[in-house]
């Protein structure tokens, strides 16, 4: 189970019942039929950049509404994702109440890997679990770590790189990094509890460290699509002597949102 505040063990029982109470020997989770099976409708329409996901009461019933932009199918990850995070407003109690109150959670869910509004947080990590049952992950997870892993992990469960490397450092069998990068600057840092480093080596400008895949890809345009190795003391501020050591980085590049994730671990 994952570690944490009780109210992430109870939505993630939560998921990994909804996911799992009928079996779970076809993946992806069918989060269409999710819906069907308790009295939710959906559509899919072009909402341009409103929002990625809406979930509507009126007259006593629920629907969602999903924005594919026109062209994106239900079987699209990011697609999927968003649908997920709907259905975490309706099966989280708190969030469903209040809409059968008649009032609004707020906003209109805007897809972001990094949530500030806690609403919205909840549903994500909802809809991380939902995807991503902890019965069934957490097994995948087991063995040697490698990018490879994490792109298979990605098509068997559905879901995008980001998503299925957050969920790995809940139950992955090695320590990571994840490193979220926008136009050039550090956005936020994620690291597993058994990561060695915790310290990135930037100033207060939060620009990405120059000699790494991500460093390169904003300094020069460069892309990187392999694994590289990259010297540990480019990435990490620390007292121990890093000369001579290697980080393994593989950094996704998320061109459209002018981002960068990049993915650290040690051999």
């Amino acid at each position: 189970m994952i570690k944490g505040d009780w109210r992430k063990r109870e939505l993630e029982d939560l998921a990994d019942f909804i996911a799992t109470e009928n079996g779970i020997d076809d993946l992806p989770v069918d989060v269409a039929a999710i819906a069907k099976d308790n009295g939710l409708t959906y559509c899919l329409g072009d909402y341009e950049e409103y929002f990625d996901g809406m979930l509507e009461y009126e007259d006593g019933r629920f629907h969602i509404y999903i924005n594919n932009r026109g062209h994106f199918s239900l079987s699209t990850a990011r697609i999927r994702f968003s649908f997920a995070h709907e259905l975490g407003h309706f099966f989280i109690d708190e969030h469903r109440l209040v809409l059968e109150s008649g009032t609004s959670l707020h906003h209109t869910s805007k897809y972001c890997f990094e949530q500030r509004n806690p609403v919205e947080k909840e549903a994500d990590f909802f809809a991380s679990c939902l995807l991503m049952p902890s019965s069934v992950f957490s097994e995948e997870c087991k063995g040697k770590f490698s990018f490879k892993k994490l792109e298979e992990l990605g098509k068997r469960f559905g879901v995008s790189l980001p998503a299925v490397a957050s969920r790995y450092m809940d139950y992955g069998s090695m320590p990571i990094a994840l490193v979220c990068a926008k136009n050039g600057k550090i956005q936020y840092k994620l690291f597993t509890d058994d990561f060695p480093y915790k310290w990135l080596k930037t100033d207060y400008t939060q620009k990405v460290p120059l000699l790494t895949c991500a460093g390169d890809y904003f300094a020069n345009g460069v892309k990187c699509d392999d694994t590289e190795q990259v010297d540990a003391k480019e990435w990490f501020s620390t007292y121990d002597d890093l000369e001579g050591v290697s980080v393994n980085e593989h950094c996704v590049y998320q061109e459209k949102y002018g981002q960068t994730l990049s993915i650290l671990w040690f051999d």
